[in-house]
């Protein structure tokens, strides 16, 4: 599945100039300039973005067992560039670069890098066991969750200009963390959250984890360095109460 072109204005795709493609038990859904190539037998999927607005939706997809593999059109010694001015929302409401909505995710692994989205990766309404998650270089926030039940083996993430991880609105459980050179925070977890961690390492960043808006995080080891603040616990939005946060070392 291989679609190249040029001269496109991406903000302004209607339905009919996207590509549809029915696998995986559901849908794949990417604007003209994504370059995507599936192999069945390898269980690999490689996204390429040929302009910094391309995006791909994975709906109601089975993603288990598969290993993703997405490139940005930005380079990565140059992440902080005009490109920050494009809107962080595209015509159809998504703001990941890669956008997984009600999908299956088990033994699943990710390794994603130079995205001028919102989101490098969001995933919405899913649930599974990941197995890794590799990021770099994303203009924004690397890894967003929102209403998710998810566990993850192990995220790695380096340079985000925002947020590396974002948890919102759901159940979340991370075995090793490892974050640097994070914008703002390490780890945000909001909108009624619960968040576990075992091993968490943040270096360099904002704010090591901000806890807020009645969720509650529990980590078992926490390691910070070179961060302005360790850790944060706050009432954000006023429809919401404050939070806990608790380490155990």
């Amino acid at each position: 599945f291989t679609f190249l072109t040029d001269k496109i204005d991406y903000r302004k795709l209607k339905i009919k100039d996207l590509i549809k493609i029915n696998i995986l038990n559901g849908t794949i859904i990417h604007s003209p300039g994504i370059n995507l190539k599936i192999s069945l037998p390898e269980k690999t999927i490689l996204i390429d973005q040929s302009n910094s607005n391309d995006w791909i939706l994975f709906k109601n997809a089975d993603l288990s067992n598969w290993n993703i593999f997405f490139n940005g059109s930005i380079k990565k010694n140059n992440f902080i560039s005009k490109e920050t001015k494009l809107s962080r929302f595209n015509d159809h409401g998504l703001t990941g670069c890669l956008t997984l909505y009600k999908s299956k995710l088990f033994n699943t692994n990710f390794d994603l890098q130079n995205g001028a989205c919102e989101d490098i990766l969001n995933i919405n309404n899913s649930y599974g066991h990941i197995n890794e998650i590799k990021i770099k270089n994303a203009l924004f926030d690397a890894l967003d969750a929102d209403f998710s039940n998810i566990k993850i083996n192990q995220i790695n993430i380096f340079k985000a200009a925002n947020d590396c991880v974002d948890f919102s609105a759901g159940i979340y459980s991370v075995d090793n963390l490892t974050l640097s050179n994070c914008g703002d925070k390490g780890v945000s977890v909001g909108e009624k959250s619960n968040f576990y961690a075992r091993n968490m390492k943040v270096e360099n960043s904002g704010i090591g984890i901000s806890s807020k808006d009645q969720s509650i995080s529990t980590i078992e080891n926490a390691n910070f360095k070179k961060n302005k603040n360790c850790y944060e616990v706050a009432k954000k939005k006023q429809e919401f109460g404050g939070a806990k946060i608790s380490f155990n070392s």
